[in-house]
């Protein structure tokens, strides 16, 4: 669950949780929604978050300093553990990831 604290103005605190709040989470708390329902890895969640900023395979390999072959197999863990098949499905759950 993602909280989010408030000050008002006569000082009060108070504590929503951010699913009820109009205001839109952020990619990296999308992401870290995905990584933890889906259960990825640390790396694939570095991996995860490039893909969804848009970045390709060798722009995560030179971000990362990690082999072309170890990056794709990072993006094939990813996408098997959310069961999708290309990156337009991958923005979908990302998307629709909510507290």
């Amino acid at each position: 669950m993602l909280f989010v604290a408030f000050v008002s103005d006569a000082g009060l605190k108070f504590v929503a949780l951010a699913s009820t709040l109009a205001m839109p989470l952020t990619i990296e708390a999308q992401c870290a929604i995905v990584v933890d329902r889906a259960g990825l890895t640390a790396r694939e969640a570095e991996v995860l978050e490039l893909l969804v900023r848009g970045r390709t395979v060798q722009d995560i390999c030179d971000e990362l300093t990690i082999a072309k072959g170890t990056a794709k197999h990072h993006v094939s863990n990813i996408y098997r553990k959310l069961g999708v098949g290309d990156r337009r499905s991958l923005y979908d759950v990302v998307e629709s990831a909510r507290g």
